[in-house]
């Protein structure tokens, strides 16, 4: 799989999966298009993850509005069958510590001490009968002890969460196909 080429090696992973009454192209497109802000679990999970931010009022340049997969960068797409996304940083931290990854390499040569990469897929497989298995799959690599460190309590404390959302965006998406 195409998410084997950004991070074949990795700390962290979560996948889920379901089965979509439609075709590839739909379905992947349906991902592409979804937008996290449309969940209200999403949006109560970010306003409490933001909490402590915005109580501290930490006046920082590097304070985002507010977390989506807006930044993320797309760092490859093939024959409308996955598409990776790409995010670096120090997720961990309160304001998410973000760095720059405007394009594919920026991604691919980071290597910032006490920093993680982290990419994220869709990938669609078609099936019989008109239906698609569409997969997502979360992959965490932590550059040095520090980032793997921190990055594990960070985990173990969101990844609950994180697995609920991610089942409801893919119910989202699915039910998203009979719109296109």
């Amino acid at each position: 799989m195409l998410i084997d080429k950004y991070l074949h090696s990795y700390h962290f992973s979560e996948q889920h999966s379901i089965i979509v009454n439609s075709t590839p192209i739909k379905v992947l497109s349906a991902a592409v298009h979804y937008d996290t802000q449309s969940d209200y679990l999403f949006k109560i999970a970010i306003i409490l993850r933001e909490l402590p931010n915005r109580i501290l009022k930490k006046d920082n340049t590097q304070t985002i509005k507010s977390f989506s997969m807006k930044q993320f960068t797309c760092l490859e797409k093939v024959n409308e069958q996955e598409i990776v996304f790409g995010l670096l940083g120090r997720f961990w931290e309160i304001n998410y510590g973000l760095s720059p990854c405007q394009h594919t390499q920026d991604f691919i040569s980071f290597n910032q001490p006490k920093s993680a990469k982290l990419v994220l897929n869709f990938h669609v497989t078609p099936l019989k009968h008109g239906k698609t298995l569409l997969s997502t799959e979360t992959r965490v690599f932590c550059i040095d002890k520090y980032s793997l460190r921190s990055f594990s309590y960070y985990w173990y404390l969101i990844r609950p969460v994180s697995g609920v959302i991610r089942h409801r965006m893919l119910k989202a998406i699915a039910k998203n196909c009979q719109n296109l």
